[in-house]
């Protein structure tokens, strides 16, 4: 049968750019570049890490070594403050005097001499007997006899009792030379500003004339110390004492004091407040009473200001 024109369709094609028919929107170059990019910059990474580790492994350069003198910290352990697991540091004046500190101190007599002296001056307690540790001895031993009498009786300290002023085992006087502190310090300033956190008066003898010293009242305001003899000591000398002879802490503490000259040694004088509570804190220790105790040892921490102090050691007269 013969084909007609409306039975004819033709089919036309006319072909397309391959980017226009498969890429409308130019994802395909978009693509490609960035891939580009990405491959790169990971070739970059790759050649910069391998570079360091070439130079590492040929650098042959010393390393600086950091030589530590005696005492440092040569453990690596650290300071105080400094951070978690760090301890805090040893100081002089946290320690008991060394042999060294004691034979630096004037020869006026030998430490029996000296105890036999104290035990004449010092009033006997009830039970007759008085305990006087080597510490205690060489601390009034560094002392001209004038001042060691004012600071071994006191107005109030002549008549017999157990109270404060009298001359029994819980009198000040005994106490004060049966109790033993420490202290931590940094510098001979940080010494003077936990002693006055205390709220400490500080004397400091004169070395050239041993009848005379310097009194500090006020350690807070850095005034100058008075000029007193044996008997300007009146007033502080029923307090609670505690000297220091460790030849390092006394001239620092010296020095921050700017008295001018180094001394022997330095003696301090607490209010009765610090007093009692350290009596009670004494007998809380071990429960002894204080007729059974021939030292107690207290450490004396000051932080922000305020002042901690705990028994660390104690000694039994049986």
């Amino acid at each position: 049968m013969p084909q007609t024109d409306t039975d004819i369709v033709e089919l036309s094609f006319e072909p397309q750019p391959l980017l226009e028919r498969y890429s409308t929107r130019h994802e395909f170059p978009i693509s490609l570049i960035g891939a580009a990019l990405l491959m790169l910059g990971a070739f970059g990474v790759v050649y910069l890490v391998m570079n360091l580790l070439n130079h590492s492994a040929t650098d042959k350069r010393p390393v600086p070594i950091t030589m530590l003198s005696p005492g440092e910290d040569e453990a690596g352990e650290g300071t105080i403050g400094g951070g978690e697991g760090q301890k805090e540091p040893e100081t002089v004046s946290l320690q008991p005097p060394s042999r060294q500190d004691f034979d630096q101190l004037p020869e006026k007599a030998s430490l029996p001499d000296v105890k036999a002296e104290l035990a004449k001056d010092i009033p006997l307690d009830p039970n007759g007997s008085i305990y006087i540790p080597e510490e205690k001895s060489a601390a009034y031993n560094s002392v001209g006899d004038e001042i060691r009498k004012k600071l071994l009786t006191s107005s109030n300290g002549s008549t017999p009792g157990t109270g404060n002023d009298g001359t029994g085992a819980n009198s000040t006087r005994q106490r004060s030379i049966r109790w033993v502190l420490r202290f931590k310090t940094d510098t001979g300033r940080d010494y003077v500003n936990q002693l006055a956190a205390m709220g400490a008066l500080v004397f400091v003898p004169m070395k050239v004339d041993d009848k005379k010293g310097y009194l500090f009242r006020d350690l807070k305001s850095g005034k100058p110390g008075e000029l007193i003899d044996a008997e300007g000591l009146t007033g502080v000398a029923n307090l609670i004492q505690f000297c220091d002879f460790k030849r390092q802490s006394v001239m620092e503490v010296a020095a921050a004091l700017n008295v001018g000259f180094t001394p022997d040694s330095f003696w301090a004088f607490f209010p009765r407040t610090l007093e009692n509570d350290l009596a009670r804190k004494e007998e809380a220790y071990l429960g002894r009473r204080a007729e059974d105790i021939s030292e107690t040892i207290f450490q004396v921490v000051v932080r922000e200001g305020k002042a901690e102090i705990l028994v660390v050691g104690q000694k039994s007269r049986k």
